[in-house]
């Protein structure tokens, strides 16, 4: 966290316990909007430094049937609960790929 970070933090402590935005503001020199925009980002950035959700295990296999769709060799395939396979190819973006295990974790049971 950087030192500016830390600063606005800490006068948004003194919000929550019952400083007005205003007051604030004045005493920072800043718009009261730069207070509300920080408001809004360190609960943005508390959000995205929270710990990740559950890790999922993953086997790898050698397939037992060829798939109907073609693959490249270098294509992933997860095996999923309930049978369902899902196929990964080699050339995902890496925040693609971060996406995808974001919507597999909230949708594991």
């Amino acid at each position: 966290m950087t030192p500016k970070e830390q600063r606005y933090r800490d006068a948004l402590a003194q919000h929550e316990r019952g400083t007005s935005i205003a007051v604030l503001a004045r005493r920072l020199g800043v718009k009261p909007s730069t207070l509300v925009w920080w408001r809004y980002e360190s609960k943005r950035r508390d959000r995205s430094r929270a710990e990740p959700g559950p890790l999922l295990t993953v086997r790898v296999a050698q397939p037992s049937a060829p798939s109907s769709a073609p693959s490249s060799p270098r294509d992933f395939e997860l095996a999923l609960p309930g049978g369902v396979q899902l196929r990964i190819p080699a050339g995902l973006a890496a925040c693609d790929f971060d996406r995808l295990l974001g919507v597999l974790a909230r949708h594991s049971c």
